[in-house]
């Protein structure tokens, strides 16, 4: 289907729920390969590219440029506060003589797509036969959908 852009800022939770949105990019159309072209050379990355990692749904692991950060911004794996894997402006000792600009990294704060119960922040590992059983059945329906119209 080639879903895609269901990271933590598409994805809001209401208590133990959460709320997808943005769909417009849940069914994505892939241009076919051209045969001897250089597309065929990087076949391996893409079928990983175009397996459920993709949707940016599932926790997982990106890093900074310079490799030092690691920070996940999927929808459901960003569930606390993160060490931002860029560097910002920040003005130092403003309004006084001693202002100055330095770039530092700052803090990717907790999103809305935590869900909660009881005002506890919920962990998908802890709830990984409940994703499967979820994306598997909807994934199905989704397919049904798709090659009846």
């Amino acid at each position: 289907m080639g879903g895609n852009d269901c990271h933590y800022e598409n994805l809001i939770a209401h208590g133990e729920h959460l709320v997808l949105i943005d769909l417009e990019t849940l069914m994505h159309p892939q241009a076919k390969t051209i045969p001897g072209s250089i597309q065929e050379s990087i076949d391996g990355d893409r079928q990983l590219w175009d397996s459920v990692l993709r949707t940016g749904l599932l926790p997982r692991w990106d890093f900074s440029p310079d490799n030092a950060i690691a920070y996940d911004i999927s929808g459901l794996g960003s569930i606390t506060a993160q060490k931002a894997p860029y560097s910002l402006p920040r003005w130092k000792f403003i309004n006084t003589d001693e202002v100055y600009l330095l770039e530092e990294r700052g803090t990717l704060a907790e999103q809305a797509n935590i869900p909660q119960l009881n005002g506890v922040a919920l962990a998908p590992e802890d709830y990984e036969a409940d994703l499967i059983t979820g994306f598997t059945q909807m994934y199905q329906f989704l397919g049904k959908i798709s090659k009846h119209s």
